[in-house]
């Protein structure tokens, strides 16, 4: 009886100890100690792709307006916002 009860509380104090409750994101390197971890950690370019409907809204955004903006605003290819000589503000 006495060796059961060593074993359990050698296998509990095993288990107390690997247990520490820090969460550790085994992907992506977040920041180091003493820095205090982001909420959100930084994912690579690329990494996530639209599938859908929203890559379905994405695609006519840029084929439509967004993507031929040039087009539709003479403006904006001399624009300041653009290093241009342009106006810098919004209309």
């Amino acid at each position: 009886m006495y060796k059961a009860i060593t074993i359990m509380t050698a296998i509990l104090i095993l288990l107390l100890s690997a247990c520490n409750g820090k969460k550790e994101n085994m992907h992506y390197k977040g920041n180091s100690e003493p820095l205090v971890q982001n909420a959100y950690i930084k994912l690579p370019l690329g990494s996530v792709r639209p599938e859908g409907w929203l890559k379905d809204q994405l695609t006519a955004q840029a084929e439509a307006l967004t993507g031929n903006l040039d087009d539709f605003w003479p403006d904006l290819v001399n624009s300041s916002w653009r290093g241009g000589t342009g106006e810098s503000w919004e209309r």
